[in-house]
């Protein structure tokens, strides 16, 4: 079924736009949460949490792209899973996969530097769409669903260390398209 398809079922507040959805995309939210989770009975319930948000968000958003949707819904339930299941103590993993972008992006601690939210998202989505579909997949993947690198290797038929470098190519390239246009990272 066609996305504007499950869409409209949404509007019409039809439960088989939920059953579509998770026919099309399930498999997909679930990489996405057990790549933040790492336990199966959490990354269903982040799932079931994204079903549930789309519901609730359909209307009154119309989504442009439902998988871009649900995909940044699934995250961000897996991700107030994590922080719920980590409150006390920090997520290491997240730690270092952010920390490889630090160098690349602007310190949201000095507020004289940072640009708002929107502009930045759209100055790195313009650089993503500047690369090719190989690069532009892998940092999504390694950034976004926080996929391993052996995971990466692996599906793109890469060595580690070649996801490695290609990804510090991208980052880096991120700095200078983001210097370039006045950002001070």
């Amino acid at each position: 079924m066609e996305d504007e398809a499950i869409i409209q079922l949404y509007w019409d507040r039809s439960e088989e736009a939920v059953v579509q959805t998770e026919r099309k995309y399930g498999k997909l939210l679930m990489r996405i949460s057990k790549n933040i989770l790492r336990e199966g009975r959490d990354a269903e319930e982040a799932v079931w949490d994204t079903y549930s948000h789309l519901w609730n968000s359909i209307p009154p958003e119309r989504p442009k792209k439902l998988l871009a949707y649900a995909a940044r819904l699934s995250r961000n339930a897996a991700l107030d899973i994590l922080r719920k299941k980590h409150s006390q103590k920090r997520d290491e993993r997240g730690d270092v996969l952010f920390s490889e972008l630090d160098a690349c992006l602007p310190s949201a601690e000095d507020p004289s530097t940072r640009l708002e939210e929107q502009e930045l998202v759209l100055l790195i989505n313009t650089y993503l769409l500047s690369l090719d579909k190989l690069s532009r997949v892998l940092f999504v993947r390694r950034y976004f669903g926080m996929d391993e690198l052996d995971e990466l290797a692996s599906d793109f038929g890469m060595t580690k260390n070649a996801v490695n470098v290609r990804l510090y190519r991208v980052k880096q390239g991120l700095r200078e398209h983001l210097q370039k246009e006045g950002v001070a990272v």
